[in-house]
This record gives structure tokens, sequence and C-alpha cells, in this order.
């Protein structure tokens, strides 16, 4: 009975296949194939120019059920192994020896939860990648994959597999049903041969994406499964069990296809077991990949190179990238009916009052598959029975990023998600969390990965190092290194030929590869393939006349800047196209003098002025001559100046005359500050005001047009005075109102001190008087000025005169007509009361104001 319960803990715990994931070598931009496993779109803009893997191998084994706890160092033990200590005993430093291993070193982890355990092997067999430009790449690759797995078995069938049925800790299982027993087993290899494609999707500069495609080739050799979905299993004691079968499904490839429990000739040789027939088992299988780079600095890796813009193939562009995989994809198809076998259970619910033993446990003889298959068979029955099954491959999202930090230092992040249920009918991948910080160079390489590994659940330390050709590294070092605690290890390795991208040979630096430049040790231009061009004109040096200087092929690559046929060291005018007769150099004019030397190149001139008219022909060129069209001297600039007074005839009024310059060049005879064409009595001084002429009794009408030019008169009087105004008019009838708008004008009516300006207060009342005398058009008014007797009588009349006129006009500006108004001035001649008191005298200063019809 043991012998079946240990068989079974080894098909349970002993293995479980799992993806290889080589964390620390994952996010590498130097891992070449190894990356597409990960992710296919890593080959794309590969660091690599060529890339063979010559091997590579993994293992991997993890469990969340047992520990194994060594009271001592577990290198030591090793040490001692290779010394020679076979006694199966630990020498400890202190001299005592204690048993190198046994069973109270195993701990169990009882939580009630589900069990799995994983061992899987990878080797990587020879792979090819070619990497033609930055954006195609191609890889041929093959691996060899192998592992046993099984999920979710429920923590009391763990328990009863690791200590059998006659040890206490199992006794109180016994006669309990199992019921929570939906687990999968799965046992197989395979091989792989793919291709991959990988290519640049777009480049737009600072965005790049990239995406890559495996399709595999699957080839199966083992292949084992179990999918249970609610087998119930009551161990009765130690001899006996029943068993409820409710959903179970296993297939396999029978043990006697590899020589095992077979005697028969036919006995498959081992290459059966590298290659087996197809009939056994293949299938494709595919992966498919993006990834997404941002490039801030993208332009610090751009460059020329035979004419085109090229990007340093043998940096890492960007700050950040992202990728994205869905990998294993695909499944294999057994189907030989000589050695493959599936099978389906029948429904049956079993009370445990009718129980279905399995007879004495001791008495059975199980050595087979076939005795397993024979015993199930007899005890449940088949629903289904075959010989073709699907293995499944482990599929899973991959999803990474990767930040570089500053050149040569990185930070990834990494997520592989199975996307596969616990029991499936093939392998299943582990879901993990990674962080790795790594820095890389080109031969040189290290990582130390984070990993919560085991489908989350536990914490795990790892180690990277590429030195050149050689990789090794391990996912959970702890367990690798035998740290005393132990509960699983990783280790992977190694080995591969680099040929890295090169910088394309260019010895002259200048743009152009060695193997398209005609000039290889001279710089020179792409367009010129290779070869010098000083003056960038497209005419190779040795085939240019003018070497230094840009220039056509027609004129032997010597420049002709004005094109008029003669090249510029032939031509005395080479920024301006001439006839060949005047050597290049034009005359626009036609006056005889060459452009070049010619400064008035568009008007024809005379050679003794270099080419400029001189329209007056004073020796002066128009352009310089302020008097163009008269001839002058060359003191004044070409103007004349007829009168010789210093004053230039075309600033002179008087061009014949000799005058003043304050006066432009005019006489004033008489002095009174008016030039003589000017004064209207240029022999008299006298008043600006009447054009010059004199006014001696300061009536404002000149002495020639004065009849009384000694007395101070009105000018409508021919400056002779009015002696009296006869009022032969009707006085108006005014009402109270009108009567104290009057009233108001005259007793509020002011003017400047000895002045007739009228003060602003004053005009309000007298727009008032105005705005009434337009509402009647038959009024008219009469404005009368006085003054008292201080002064000369000439001044007091000439002052009260203009004081009426002043009011008279101010009236007539707010739209009364003139006609209806008349002013006089009568000084001191109408005097209201004395004059010998100051209240006398301002009583007599006054304007008076009458209405009239």
């Amino acid at each position: 009975m043991k012998k079946i319960l240990y068989l079974s803990f080894i098909l349970c715990f002993g293995f479980v296949a799992n993806a290889q994931n080589f964390l620390g070598h994952a996010n590498s931009n130097y891992s070449g194939t190894n990356g597409l496993y990960f992710n296919p779109s890593t080959l794309a803009d590969s660091r690599h120019f060529i890339f063979v893997n010559l091997v590579g191998m993994n293992a991997n084994f993890s469990n969340n059920y047992l520990e194994v706890k060594f009271p001592y160092d577990p290198k030591l033990y090793v040490k001692q192994l290779i010394n020679g200590n076979q006694s199966g005993k630990v020498r400890l430093d202190n001299g005592d020896s204690i048993t190198a291993f046994e069973d109270k070193f195993i701990l169990e982890n009882v939580n009630g939860k589900a069990k799995d355990v994983n061992l899987s092997f990878e080797f990587r067999l020879p792979s090819f990648m070619l990497s033609w430009n930055n954006k195609n790449t191609i890889a041929f690759h093959a691996r060899q994959r192998a592992g046993i797995q099984i999920n979710g078995l429920a923590e009391p069938m763990a328990r009863l597999a690791r200590y059998g049925l006659d040890r206490p800790e199992s006794k109180a299982l016994l006669g309990k049903l199992q019921t929570d027993n939906n687990f999968g087993v799965a046992i197989g290899s395979w091989t792989e041969y793919g291709a991959t494609y990988s290519r640049e999707v777009f480049n737009k500069k600072i965005h790049y994406l990239k995406a890559g495609l495996t399709v595999k080739r699957l080839s199966g050799q083992q292949a084992l499964f179990i999918q249970n979905n609610g087998v119930k299993v009551n161990f009765v004691n130690n001899d006996s069990l029943f068993a409820v079968q409710t959903d179970v499904k296993f297939g396999m490839v029978r043990e006697q296809f590899y020589g095992i429990q077979n005697t028969a000739k036919d006995n498959p040789k081992l290459i059966n077991y590298l290659f087996p027939v197809s009939k056994l088992g293949s299938g494709y299988g595919y992966d498919f990949g993006v990834t997404y780079e941002y490039r801030p600095d993208y332009k610090k890796y751009q460059g020329k190179m035979d004419g085109k813009d090229v990007l340093n193939n043998r940096k890492n562009k960007y700050m950040f990238k992202v990728g994205a995989a869905l990998m294993d994809m695909g499944s294999i198809t057994y189907s030989d009916p000589k050695w493959v076998m599936y099978r389906e259970m029948q429904g049956r619910d079993v009370s445990v009052k009718d129980t279905a033993f399995w007879g004495q446990l001791t008495k059975l003889k199980i050595r087979s598959t076939a005795d397993v298959d024979t015993a199930v068979s007899n005890v449940f029955g088949y629903k289904d029975s075959t010989s073709s099954f699907k293995w499944g491959m482990p599929s899973s999202l991959n999803l990474n990023f990767d930040f570089m930090l500053r050149e040569h230092v990185y930070i990834s992040a990494v997520v592989i998600q199975s996307i596969k249920p616990k029991n499936t009918a093939g392998f299943r991948t582990n879901s993990l969390f990674c962080i790795t910080p790594r820095v890389e160079w080109k031969w040189i390489e290290a990582a130390i990965p984070f990993v919560v590994a085991h489908n989350y659940q536990k914490f795990n330390m790892g180690a990277y190092l590429r030195l050149g050709p050689i990789y090794l590294g391990s996912d959970n070092l702890g367990g690798f290194f035998g740290i005393t605690t132990i509960s699983g290890f990783d280790f992977y390795f190694g080995a591969n030929i680099p040929i890295f991208r090169t910088k394309t040979k260019d010895r002259d630096k200048d743009g152009v590869s060695d193997r398209k430049d005609r000039c290889v040790r001279v710089p020179g231009t792409w367009e010129q393939r290779g070869c010098p061009d000083l003056d960038g004109d497209g005419i190779e040096d040795d085939k240019d006349k003018c070497p230094n200087a840009k220039g056509e092929a027609k004129n032997g690559g010597c420049p002709d800047k004005d094109g008029d046929g003669i090249v510029d060291e032939l031509d005395i005018c080479p920024e301006n196209a001439g006839p060949v007769a005047n050597k290049g150099c034009p005359d626009r004019d036609n006056d005889g003098v060459f452009d070049q030397k010619d400064k008035c190149p568009d008007q024809s001139g005379r050679p003794d002025l270099d080419g400029c008219p001189d329209t007056d022909n004073d020796g002066i060129i128009d352009t310089e001559d302020d008097c163009p069209m008269t001839a002058g001297p060359t003191s004044t600039k070409g103007c004349p100046d007829t009168d010789g007074d210093g004053i230039l005839d075309k600033e002179d009024r008087c061009p014949d005359k000799v005058g003043t310059a304050s006066n432009k060049g005019c006489p004033d005879t008489d002095g009174d500050g008016l030039t003589d064409i000017d004064d209207k009595c240029p022999n008299q001084a006298g008043s600006q005001k009447l054009g010059g002429c004199p006014d001696r009794d300061l009536d404002n009408v000149p002495d020639n047009e004065d009849k009384c030019p000694d007395t101070y008169g009105d000018p409508l009087n021919d400056g002779c005075p009015i002696v009296e105004v006869k009022e032969t008019v009707k006085n108006a009838d005014l009402n109270a109102e009108e009567q104290d708008i009057l009233k108001e004008a005259f007793d509020n009516l002011e003017f400047a001190t000895n002045k007739s300006a009228i003060n602003v207060d004053s005009k309000v009342n007298l727009d008032k008087l105005a705005d009434m005398l337009k509402k009647h058009p038959t009024y008219k008014l009469i404005v009368s000025g006085h003054t008292d007797n201080v002064g000369k009588p000439a001044a007091n009349l000439k002052l009260s005169g203009d004081r009426a006129a002043e009011v008279r006009k101010y009236i007539i500006s707010k739209g009364v007509p003139a006609a209806r108004i008349k002013s006089v001035g009568y000084g001191d001649t109408r005097p209201v009361s004395e004059n010998d008191t100051e209240e006398g005298r301002q009583k007599n200063r006054r304007v008076e104001l009458k209405i009239t019809k």
C-alpha cells in the first residue's frame, strides 16, 4: 500500500512544468535569441547583427507545501562529499556528527489551502538570429522542454500522500470523505522548432513601435495529464478505500513506448524518444508581442551615411519601453492507436453505505498504467475512451516595462500571468511579478531580480551575470545556494556567439561608407561618392578648374555669378551681366561708361562726370546740384543768387532786390516789419494790422483812407466821429420777463480792465438776450458804450466803441442777424453821474442796451 501512496506522492509533488523565465536575462538588450522566448518583438532594432545561441539550460523547482530546514549549512555537507565523506553523516565544526538527512528536517505548510509543487527543465538548443538592418530581424531556434505538474491538490490529500495510512499524522484523516479534489496533473516533454520575424512597425522619432511573431512546430515526446473536477475519496482504513467519481479525464502516452514495462521485441529506440514519429504527437504554436519605446533624445542618435538619415544602431535610444506578448499559444495533438490513450470516467455517485471498495489494497498488483487502467475500468467504467487527445501549451500574457535611469543603468518590471485554468490538459505557467535593477554593457551585465513568484505567493531574490559569451543566473538565489530552509531552487546558464553591430566603416569620416567611397582616404561628399568637392558645386575637385569656387559644369566648375557666359575670373564685372565686348560689364544707359564705374548707371551722362548728367552745365552733376535746372556756382551747390544778397534765388522772395535773411531776401524801406512787397505804405512806417500804413488817431482807419486822420472816429463813418445818433426808432413793448432778461444782461455786463474783452460770467445773460431776439424777429438792439472822463477823450471814445462793438459781435455769433444790431461808442460825452467821485465814475462806465422795433 505504501508503494502506491509514495507513487502518488511522486506524481503529485515531484515536478511541475513551468515557464522558464530567465528573469535576469528577460529585459536585457543583449539577450539575442533568448529574448524571443519572453517577447518576440525584442529582436527588432537589436544590438546584434548576428547572434548564435550555442546552448542554454534552466532547472526550476518550487512548492507551497513542504520545505527542508537543515540544522547545518548544506554547503558544509557538499564540501565533505567532494572530499570523500560517504558516511551519511555531517561533521560539524565543533567536532560533533549528525545524520545528513532525517524526515524531521521536512516541514509542512499546513494552512488549509490547496498545494502546488513545480519542477521544470529547459534546454535551449543551437539557434541563429540575423538582423540585417534596423527594421527587420529573423531567427531560427529550437529548445527542449520537460516537466511534471500538479495544481490545486487539497491539503488533506497532500498529507495522506506524504505520511501514508499508518502514520499518526494521517489517522485523523481515515474514514472521512475528501471532497475538495479539483486538481490537475501533467507530465510531459516536447521539442520546439521555431522561426521568428520581428520588425519595426513605425518610427516617429520620439515614438517607436516594433512587433514580432514566432511560429513553432511542436514535436511531442511524453504526455500524461489528469483533469480531476470532482473525485471524492475516502480511505476507510489502512488497506481499503472507496471513491466517488464525477468528472475525471486523463490521457497519456503509454510507458511501453519508451521501453518501460515492455519486453516485446518492437521496443522503440532512443531516436523515437528524441524525435517521436509524427503520429505520436505534433502540433503548432505561436508567440506574438509588441514593444513601444519612448525616445525623447532621439536627435543625439541621428546621423547621415551614404546619403540617408541613419540612427546609431549600437546604442539603446529609449528613455523607457513597454512590451506585451501572448506566449506559448497552441497545442500538441497526441494520436496513435498503439501508444496513446484517453479516458473519461463515468459519472457516478456512491454513498458511504453503498461503498465501492477497491478490495484489499495490499493485494492489488499495480505495476503499470495498464494495471491502473484495468482496475479503474472494473470499478467505475469509462464514459469515453479514445487514442487521441490535445496537450495545451502553458499560455501566458507577458508584460514588461524597462526604464533607463542613466546610460547603462536600468530598472525593469515584469508580469507573467497565466491564462490557463489550473486543471488544464497540459502545462500551466505559474504567474509572477518581478522588479529587476541591472547594469549592462556590450560584454558585461549584472542584474538582481526581486520576484513575487508561485502565483504571487512567494518572495524570491535572484542574481544574473553575463561575461562575454557566457551567462548564468538564478531566479531563486536563496534556494540554489543552500540557505538552511529550502522550498525550491532555480538555476540557468548559457553560452552564445554574439556578433555585435559595428559602426559603418568610414575612414575619412565624410559620411560615405568605405565600400561606396571612391576616395577612401580623402573626405568628400555623398553626391561625389566620397570624393572631395570643396566648393560643393557637384564637380569633383580633380575635374574642377575652380575647386575653391562653386560653378557649373559648362564653365568647367568655375563660377559665373552674373550668368553672362564669362567666368568670374575673366569678368571685369562678375556681379553684373554684360557683353563680351565690355569684358562682361553692363552699360545700361549707353553713355560709354560701364555700370561698374558709372555713378549714374540708369541716366546717360558725361564721361568726365563718371557718367552722371549735368542738365544746367554748371559742372555739378544733377544728383549733387541743388538747382539742377539753373546754373550756379559750386560754392552754393549750383544755385544762383541774382541780387547778391547772400540768399539763394530759390529761397529769395525778391531775387532781383537786395534784402535781408529775416525778410527772406526782401527789403523793408520804412522799417515797420513788413517787407515792401507786403506793405501798402512801403515808405511810411505803420501798423502791421493796417497793412503797414499809419493811423494817427488810432481809430483803426489808416490815414490814407481816414477822412478825419487826426480825430478818432468810427470805421463805419470813414474814420470820422458820429456826433449824434438820432433815435427816430420806436422802443419795443417788452413784457415783464423780457424786461428782466434785458435788465440782467445790463446789470451783469462787465469787461476786462481797460480792455474790450467781455468777462465769461457776463456771457450767460447775453445768451438769454440773444435767445429772446431770435424769438422776436421784429426786435432790434442798439448797444451804446460810455466811459468816465479819466484819460484822453480819444482813447475813451475808442474804448467805448470797442466794448459796444464786442457786445454786438458776440450776440451776432449766437445767431442774431447783424442788420438787427447797431453799436456806437460815446466815450465820456454822455455821463449819467458826476465824475468827481469813484461811485459816479463807476456809473458812467457802462454799456447800455436798448430794444426797438
